[in-house]
């Protein structure tokens, strides 16, 4: 199911000042959490906080895109200018209509790369390390090294704890987990781990890795 149309009147009114957060991201892949602080629902505007220490200036000359979720799903619009007012403050007018899309656990988001990232948990007494693979809001693809013909650490339906990474400056700790399934090529092990009752902290965490990575990719635009 695609975006629908909402106005942008009526997200804004209900939005909560100082608990709500947004996202802005250009093509430059560039992405910016702000906090919501001040809103004016009749001009069609939020008042943005940048957090305390950034130096860099936001560029309030390149073409900006911003949303923020809520229980439901995610709403997204294009900027039409960003008005900075202090260090601190910055007014984002927005569209007369804001795409609003229905939130789905299925997405999953590949994340290999040249720089893989580092993934450790636990697994009864022992420590173990591998590379994150995807990523969704019910699980993760991980690899673990291991040359035919290792034995896999893991057996489907173990159980594994405390599983911890770091991607795109959002740290991610999941308590508790269990392993869904296991394949093996040449050189590893791919482990597809299950989350087990998440607390509301760790989903929210991983709400804004996923939403912040997948804003990065839209505003970037098709390749060339």
């Amino acid at each position: 199911m695609g975006p629908s149309k909402v106005a942008t009147s009526k997200v804004i009114a209900v939005i909560e000042p100082n608990r709500q957060h947004c996202f802005l991201a250009n093509r430059r892949k560039q992405v910016y959490t702000l906090d919501i602080v001040q809103m004016e629902p009749q001009k069609l505007r939020l008042g943005l906080s940048r957090p305390a220490g950034r130096r860099n200036p936001i560029d309030t000359s390149a073409e900006w895109e911003l949303s923020f979720r809520d229980g439901e799903g995610a709403y997204h619009g294009n900027v039409v200018s960003l008005v900075p007012v202090d260090d601190r403050l910055i007014w984002a007018q927005l569209p007369e209509e804001m795409d609003f899309l229905v939130r789905r656990r299925s997405i999953r988001l590949a994340t290999g790369g040249r720089n893989p990232t580092s993934v450790s948990f636990d697994h009864g007494k022992d420590h173990l390390n591998g590379f994150l693979v995807d990523i969704s809001l019910e699980g993760l693809g991980i690899q673990i090294p291991g040359h035919k013909p290792s034995a896999c650490p893991l057996t489907i339906e173990d159980a594994v704890t405390n599983a911890r990474f770091e991607l795109r400056s959002f740290p991610i700790n999941i308590a508790s987990a269990k392993v869904a399934h296991i394949s093996q090529t040449d050189d590893d092990w791919r482990v597809g781990l299950q989350f087990v009752k998440p607390a509301e902290d760790e989903m929210t965490a991983l709400r804004d890795l996923i939403h912040s990575w997948h804003m990065t990719q839209r505003a970037s635009g098709p390749s060339a």
